[in-house]
């Protein structure tokens, strides 16, 4: 698809008014408000605060917990055939090493919950990607625009379109490098499609809009170009991609949509009438669950001691035997049952339909059942987020994937990469030729995390290693980084033998 990159803002503007029709920018912000608690906003309450029994957050965090508490890491394996095959593998796995340690540095065990979390809440989340050194950033629904909101698939979309707010001085000198006039660039306040309180602050520091669109051209490869209201500030250029560098998670998939749905929007109406129904029991508590004093007015010379603890009442001459008639008690009324019965039922149901009941949580007490048992619950609770699970892995196999085309694209001349030789750092160069000529295919592995996992696995290990099965040395190095056992002090053990050994053989 040829595309002139001054058709960007013209094409953003069209997408955002058909989100802003749809209620895109609405919900996506009142899911992030219901999840933190922020249930009362736009409400006229008299200035007083009530209360939110928050049942979403509980909701929510159980499931991102199922779905991303197991640690992925990405496998590269060659599709080479022949005498090809063994250096493929050998490269295949010094890249795989090196993806490892990109992972590492750039925290992306971290950032998978934040994308979960946010398309959990939502019911999808982005990351976009620069280079090919892994450093990208996680992207809001509200900040995508695609070509076809019908596609879910973002590799078949003709562009794509990603929203900014930019300081105005670093747009200004982009446009100054790229010959463009800079006094086109001016602060704006067009934040009404931002989330949280930005939208409500007028001018946004100094701030303007900008997009940075992405498109597949003619020639095969994926074109950029950066403009904000008034001009172009990066021209179109050739990034020499294959594959749009933003990688994406649905939640649940929506028929005709390529947004998802996430746990928020299905149940903001039960939320809603379950914090309405607690704030009118506890008014109508106030009001009428605790007894009140009444007195004949210009009977009582001192009204101020019928509220403190053991004052004396002075009467104006009236005698003891009428003395109730003048000061009495209005006992309360009791409440119908019915209230509490239709709340407590509602948040219930509530619970057990979004797969979030005591026992789907696992609200067992470790003392009293065995691993196998905890785990077994757990499993079992997590089949209904299968579904979430097999896309999370996607998501990581997709970002193996732009990993890869950026590898080729950003490093024409070869690529160095870090490789570990007899525990030591060592630098390598792959050529591009050799990159070029490799055939790969990706697999995510993933690992249980939780500390039932762990302490399952390392029992594994360790009966291996009692039964003779594995020696002490094969023992430490199959211990993860995290594991329960002193892994690092195994080694320093192990070091100093090796030590020993070697000033031994002097």
């Amino acid at each position: 698809m040829k595309i002139r990159d001054i058709q960007a803002w013209d094409l953003y503007t069209q997408i955002k008014n058909q989100h802003e029709q749809t209620g895109l920018f609405t919900m996506t912000d009142r899911c992030h408000n219901f999840y933190v608690g922020d249930q009362w906003r736009g409400c006229e309450t008299g200035g007083e605060k009530l209360p939110v029994l928050n049942l979403i957050k509980p909701i929510v965090d159980h499931k991102v917990a199922t779905v991303a508490q197991n640690k992925l890491s990405i496998a590269i394996n060659p599709l080479n055939v022949g005498e090809d095959f063994p250096s493929a593998q050998m490269i295949c796995s010094k890249l795989t090493e090196h993806m490892a340690q990109m992972w590492e540095q750039h925290k992306m065990d971290r950032r998978l919950w934040d994308v979960c979390r946010n398309a959990a809440i939502t019911g999808d989340s982005y990351m976009l990607f620069y280079d090919g050194k892994g450093n990208g950033q996680i992207l809001d629904r509200t900040q995508i625009y695609l070509a076809d909101e019908q596609n879910r698939s973002l590799q078949e979309q003709k562009f794509i379109i990603i929203k900014e707010r930019r300081f105005v001085e670093d747009v200004k000198r982009v446009a100054k490098a790229n010959g463009v006039d800079a006094s086109f660039v001016t602060a704006d306040s067009d934040t009404n499609d931002e989330l949280g309180n930005t939208k409500e602050v007028k001018g946004d520091f100094g701030k303007v809009s900008c997009i940075l669109m992405l498109w597949r051209d003619e020639d095969g490869f994926i074109h950029r170009c950066r403009a904000c209201k008034l001009c172009v500030f990066e021209p179109d250029s050739n990034t020499g991609l294959t594959l749009y560098p933003i990688a994406s998670f649905l939640w649940n998939e929506k028929k005709g949509s390529a947004r998802g749905i996430g746990e928020v929007e299905p149940i903001i109406a039960n939320q809603i009438e379950i914090n309405k129904q607690n704030a009118r029991m506890i008014m109508a508590s106030k009001l009428a669950s605790y007894p009140k004093i009444a007195y004949r007015k210009g009977t009582v010379t001192n009204p101020a001691q019928l509220e403190s603890v053991g004052g004396a009442i002075e009467v104006d001459d009236v005698s003891v035997s009428a003395l109730s008639d003048m000061v009495t008690y209005l006992y309360p009324a009791s409440m119908s049952s019915d209230v509490l019965n239709i709340w407590s039922n509602l948040y219930q149901r509530t619970k057990d339909l979004a797969g979030a009941s005591d026992a789907a949580l696992g609200m067992i007490d470790p003392s009293k059942a065995s691993g196998t048992a905890i785990i077994a619950v757990k499993s079992q609770a997590a089949l209904p987020l299968s579904s979430q699970m097999a896309g999370f892995k996607q998501f990581v196999e997709d970002v193996a994937h732009i990993w890869w085309d950026q590898f080729l694209a950003y490093n024409p001349q070869g690529m160095k990469i870090t490789v570990t030789y007899n525990g030591l750092p060592r630098e390598e160069l792959v050529t591009a030729e050799t990159l070029k000529a490799l055939r790969i295919r990706t697999r995510v592995d993933a690992t249980p995390d939780s500390p039932f996992d762990k302490y399952a696995q390392e029992q594994s290990v360790e009966r291996a290693l009692t039964s003779g099965m594995i020696t002490f040395e094969e023992y430490v190095s199959t211990l993860d980084g995290s594991s329960i056992a002193p892994k690092a002090k195994f080694e320093a053990v192990l070091a100093k033998r090796a030590e020993n050994n070697a000033e031994f053989g002097q």
